[in-house]
């Protein structure tokens, strides 16, 4: 299954301004996702050292939300402010 891969803010800043497709495993989870990302590209291990918070869909979710095949997944920067 491929799903497309959305980065925003400082991440996007890190990452590039586009957007990517990753092809997984049928029935990966977030978790999945996340480990590819790494294998992929360095800079995401940089990422997935701080906190972010992920989305299927636009829908906030856990590491062990299961995937469906062309599903949008957004990563994004911890929302802080005061």
């Amino acid at each position: 299954m491929q799903v497309t891969v959305k980065s925003f803010a400082q991440i996007r800043e890190i990452m590039g301004n586009e957007d990517i497709t990753v092809s997984l495993n049928d029935g990966a989870d977030m978790a999945s996702l996340c480990e590819s990302l790494k294998q992929q590209d360095s800079k995401w291990q940089e990422i997935f050292s701080d906190p972010v918070l992920m989305a299927c869909n636009q829908s906030i979710v856990t590491p062990s939300h299961t995937l469906n095949d062309n599903d949008e997944v957004a990563i994004l920067p911890p929302v802080t402010g005061g």
